[in-house]
């Protein structure tokens, strides 16, 4: 008696009408299901990447609301100022729109902006260090020594907001870049606890 091999077994298995009826139909089954897994798997991608981008978008838009203020001049004895110089409320409301935006964006924005936002808060918060109860006069002198610093801190977060919404997409590029930032704040946090 001839013995049968195992690639026998199986082509006979494969030839068999019902079992090849079967295979028919699975392999499309299979392919769809496959092909909708992918499909899906993009599209959450794709819909992760939108969330992304429009809660960087919203940040951004609440910080061209800041600047705006910052277009806001005053002329005085042939001296400019911003706005947001003319009065001790002026500033403190400044001040506290500037920290809100930085903490409950500061995820959603670069590392630079961060940063530019951060000293121009220190401008005014220096300010009140000295002054605890500024006089009008004294706040809008202040404005007029400041005028420059401020207008070219304005500049660069306008500068920026412009490079980032360039590659507002790329919202892996961001995430790694805002990886490394982190990383390099921790550490730096880390060498002035040791320091102490």
């Amino acid at each position: 008696m001839e013995e049968i091999t195992i690639g026998q077994k199986i082509y006979k298995f494969v030839t068999n009408p019902a079992i090849f009826s079967i295979i028919l139909l699975c392999v499309p089954l299979v392919v769809s299901l496959g092909t909708t897994w992918c499909i899906r798997h993009l599209d959450f991608k794709n819909d992760y990447k939108k969330i992304i981008i429009k809660k960087r978008i919203n940040a951004y838009s609440h910080i061209e609301k800041l600047i705006n203020d910052l277009y806001r001049v005053y002329h005085r004895n042939s001296n400019i100022y911003h706005k947001v110089f003319d009065n001790e409320n002026n500033m403190k409301k400044f001040s506290n729109n500037l920290i809100n935006i930085m903490c409950e964006e500061k995820i959603w924005i670069s590392a630079d902006i961060h940063k530019n936002m951060f000293v121009l808060n220190n401008i005014i918060v220096w300010f009140f260090k000295k002054k605890e109860k500024p006089k009008k006069e004294e706040c809008i002198e202040y404005g007029i020594k400041m005028f420059k610093k401020v207008l070219a801190l304005r500049i660069k977060m306008e500068k920026s907001i412009l490079k980032d919404m360039k590659s507002l997409y790329k919202v892996d590029d961001f995430f790694n870049n805002e990886a490394k930032s982190i990383k390099k704040a921790t550490r730096n946090m880390e060498s002035r606890l040791n320091n102490l």
